[in-house]
């Protein structure tokens, strides 16, 4: 595509922005207008091809006009209600939390006195938190509005890292696939279109893994450190995936140093001596595995009985008569069973068959198209050869540790499949490579 092409489709997409900020007069859609319009030029500055460009603008561009629409339509069908423009509680607690930081910032006590009696959780989303306040500075007055298009942008630009690290590992047609298939996921569409911190979490992660790839793909040597700075963001919002983060990405950059048989094997057999540890032996257990009994069952006897006790929850992982009594000691073989359990429900949650309330049933198509996704993606990881684990190391480590911790910690079907899509930008492209395979053969068009 030519340049002068390349120009004419991002002032196409500005113009569109400009046109609908104009209709509602307000100066956040005049901002979100203008962010686009920038973001759409920078997409042309990218080293691709023309028609990958061209390509980009437009995911990114239908993308974040799809999300305004879907945002605006819940909006202004809440306030016509009576309601606040939302649809969940926590999409109104946090920009009234970020707008109550930001008068602080301004001198006022309003916010001494709210954080001391303000939701905990509040203190898990500081990144989040800073960046509203941010926004309400440059435009001096409150709107939830501002925190809904901050979601836009990055639930947009996740599409687009999707695209590139799925371009770094296999070809153009996995990318393709894969950035449209994240760009309009149902719930990540939902987590951009509401004031929550999921898509933060998201953004936060998949930048991470996409600055590695950056470094991967022939990046200086120290730009390995890039990757810490959205993984520090992320310890603000949700510490346990960034600390998981981390050492997933600690262990492939191991993986991807110059001898990586050597090193592969270390951090291997790291992991059995840690498993060997871990088995129960005849009349002895060693003091990582009282450790680890101390330690995981405290926090899942506390977690899954409060889960359990909410109305209809079917998520129950742990054995019979641990919901009964306050000490239970059981082995590895029984954290096996937990842990596989975990996984199932983490991953399947709600069934479409058994939905209880309305946000469930209107969950089961996208639950329908999500089992053929994890489908897919089980078959494409089931595809890459020996060779490429070292390419694919990244995405393989950060969704295989995220999963079976996750599989652990989570007990509620509500949360559980919120936080499930911290994965799912990676699930959707290994789901890509095995459509592709399924369409093309394998091995073709994967990689050109």
């Amino acid at each position: 595509m030519k340049k002068n092409s390349e120009t004419g489709l991002t002032v196409f997409v500005a113009s569109g922005c400009l046109i609908g900020a104009l209709y509602f007069r307000s100066p956040v859609t005049f901002a979100m207008a203008l962010v686009t319009g920038i973001i759409s030029w920078a997409i042309t500055k990218l080293p691709y091809e023309p028609r990958e460009k061209t390509f980009l603008v437009r995911i990114f561009a239908v993308s974040v006009l799809s999300r305004l629409a879907i945002c605006l339509l819940i909006y202004f069908e809440s306030i016509l209600r009576g309601g606040e423009g939302s649809v969940f509680d926590d999409d109104v607690l946090w920009p009234r939390a970020a707008w109550i930081l930001f008068r602080s910032w301004t001198g006022g006590q309003a916010f001494a006195a709210w954080n001391a009696g303000n939701d905990p959780a509040l203190n898990s989303g500081e990144y989040y938190l800073r960046c509203i306040a941010a926004l309400y500075s440059v435009f001096g007055y409150y709107s939830p509005l501002i925190a809904k298009y901050f979601n836009i942008i990055q639930g947009s630009l996740v599409a687009l890292m999707v695209y590139g690290i799925a371009r770094t590992v296999s070809g153009r047609p996995v990318a393709r696939l894969s950035a449209v298939l994240t760009a309009f996921h149902p719930s990540l569409v939902l987590w951009s279109v509401v004031s929550l911190k999921d898509m933060s979490c998201i953004f936060l992660l998949l930048l991470s893994v996409w600055l590695f790839y950056r470094y991967l793909n022939g990046g200086k040597r120290w730009s390995v450190a890039f990757p810490l700075i959205p993984l520090a963001a992320l310890f603000t919002v949700r510490p346990f995936i960034a600390v998981i983060g981390a050492s997933a990405l600690a262990t492939a950059y191991l993986v991807s140093l110059e001898r990586p048989v050597k090193i592969a094997a270390a951090v291997l057999g790291g992991y059995i001596v840690l498993l060997l540890a871990l088995m129960p032996g005849p009349g002895v257990k060693t003091a990582v595995e009282r450790g680890m009994q101390d330690v995981n069952m405290s926090k899942l006897l506390r977690y899954h009985r409060e889960y359990v006790r909410t109305g209809g929850n079917i998520y129950r992982i742990l054995p019979a008569g641990s919901y009964r009594v306050n000490t239970v000691e059981f082995g590895f073989p029984e954290i096996l069973i937990v842990e596989a359990k975990g996984v199932f429900y983490l991953l399947s949650v709600p069934f479409p068959w058994a939905a209880m309330n309305w946000f469930q049933l209107i969950s089961s198509p996208q639950m329908l198209w999500w089992y053929l996704v994890l489908f897919f993606s089980i078959a494409g990881v089931c595809s890459i050869s020996g060779d490429r684990f070292r390419l694919f190391s990244p995405i393989i480590l950060v969704g295989a540790s995220l999963i079976l911790a996750m599989a652990i910690f989570e007990g509620n079907i509500g949360t559980a499949a919120r936080h499930r899509d911290v994965i799912t930008p990676y699930v959707i492209l290994f789901a890509s490579i095995g459509m592709v395979n399924f369409l093309y053969g394998h091995g073709k068009n994967i990689t050109g």
